[in-house]
């Protein structure tokens, strides 16, 4: 695991430094590691997922470094379309000091509500299950941090398959600690 983290960090490093074909390199040598230990390849919402840092700045910064090095995003295999992504902006004006109601449709079906404050206190019932924590905008990522669970980001997009009435105007995809995808609409 030591190396997986290493790496990404030379990537980033190397990226920033302007030295690109090297940068490269280590994602390259990075997408070898990671096929072998989850068949799939290297992202940065994985990367966010599993390097957590106090000043989120620090991990902007690595984030930047690694999209020069040619690091996607999210997962290819997940095929969502960029076109729909929301940016940072968007999801901090959509979901910050909104509730959201919706399902998560994988891994399995669950309602789920989301409630935050502007300033990022979150309340999230899912299944049976509640949870009170922060939530925050990092990059064009929407992160939650729990008491006691590993801190979570996740893509949001819009949903073009959305059907009026359903809650599903928006999707999220999120990657630790385990894959999830969810459908909600903004309700207040």
């Amino acid at each position: 695991m030591t190396k997986l983290f290493a790496l990404q960090i030379l990537a980033s490093a190397y990226a920033h430094l302007g030295r690109i074909e090297k940068a490269a390199s280590a994602v390259e040598q990075l997408k070898v590691i990671v096929a072998k230990l989850i068949g799939d390849e290297p992202n940065l919402l994985a990367t966010q997922d599993y390097m957590v840092f106090k000043n989120t700045a620090d991990i902007e910064r690595i984030l930047v470094g690694l999209t020069r090095a040619g690091m996607h995003d999210l997962p290819l295999s997940w095929g969502m379309d960029p076109k729909n992504r929301l940016t940072g902006a968007e999801i901090r004006s959509s979901i910050l000091g909104h509730e959201i109601r919706g399902k998560t449709v994988y891994p399995d079906f669950r309602p789920m509500q989301l409630t935050t404050s502007s300033e990022g206190a979150v309340r999230e019932i899912v299944g049976e299950t509640t949870r009170v924590g922060t939530a925050w905008v990092q990059g064009d990522f929407l992160c939650k941090a729990f008491p006691r669970d590993l801190t979570g980001c996740g893509a949001i997009f819009r949903n073009s398959f959305r059907t009026p009435g359903r809650q599903d105007e928006y999707e999220a995809v999120y990657g630790a600690p385990g894959w999830e995808k969810e459908e909600f609409s903004v309700v207040r």
